[in-house]
């Protein structure tokens, strides 16, 4: 099993992840209600754009842990689904590298388009969405480290898509955040998320911290043979701004070049 972090940890220092600091979430909008201020997550297909859901489990919650880390139900490990989750799945635990140690738990409540609405994901033709709105009544605290030392992150969900799908995104997922910001509304502060390092942001100072949707990836295998070989995405709200996996490269490469030059 392929796992890739669309993220890399190698220079976290630079990045300034020693100030990452512990949040909560309650709540996330993906657009599409009434009074709703997100945006859904979107994606195309080359001829279909429905995300994988296991026939086994089906809705919008993750498989149960003793489906999902049983290796004789491995695709079980690619439902796709939504979660407010302080860890999301583990990967490469098992024989398959499905998700032994899977730890995900969906949120309590889920609003869609319409009362009677309650899939989250839908696709029309090549084009596909994940939408709606999901919350607990409770808060859920982020765990660190898990994407990388210093990073601290909060599972919201995973989207498992055909080969030659292109990769999911946003023009700004809502989410209620509360962390350390000295005077912070008790209840949260909402603000929208996007994808990718660039797009890191404090919500205008209104958060204690700058936070962005970090993706990690896994090659999709023993779900069906339409999604084989495509891949699964895993979406976090992650604190910390990692150079991609170039860069450390780069970085990398001109730290040996630095060392040698002293030498």
């Amino acid at each position: 099993m392929v796992t890739k972090l669309l993220c890399a940890s190698a220079v976290l220092a630079v990045a300034g992840a020693a100030n990452a600091a512990t949040f909560r979430i309650n709540v996330v909008d993906a657009g599409g209600v009434a009074g709703g201020t997100g945006s859904p997550i979107t994606w195309t297909g080359t001829t279909n754009g429905a995300a994988y859901n296991n026939a086994a489990v089906g809705g919008n919650n993750p498989p149960s842990q003793s489906l999902a880390g049983a290796d004789s139900l491995p695709a079980t490990a690619f439902d796709s689904y939504i979660a407010i989750d302080s860890r999301g799945p583990t990967i490469g635990e098992s024989s398959d590298g499905a998700n032994d140690g899977y730890t995900s738990s969906g949120p309590g409540n889920y609003i869609g388009l319409s009362s009677a609405d309650s899939n989250a994901f839908r696709a029309s033709g090549a084009n596909g969405s994940l939408i709606g709105v999901w919350f607990n009544t409770f808060d859920t605290s982020s765990t660190a480290d898990l994407l990388g030392a210093g990073v601290d992150s909060l599972f919201l969900g995973q989207i498992s898509l055909r080969p030659g799908s292109t990769a999911p995104t946003t023009q700004g997922l809502v989410v209620n955040i509360k962390d350390n910001k000295p005077g912070q509304n008790p209840d949260g502060v909402l603000g929208a998320l996007r994808f990718g390092e660039a797009n890191a942001t404090d919500n205008g100072g209104a958060w204690g911290q700058s936070y962005y949707l970090a993706v990690r990836t896994r090659t999709i295998a023993g779900a069906s043979a339409a999604f084989n070989g495509g891949t699964t995405y895993e979406i976090y709200v992650a604190t910390v701004a990692i150079p991609a996996p170039g860069a450390v490269g780069v970085a990398g490469l001109a730290g040996l070049a630095a060392f040698r030059r002293r030498r």
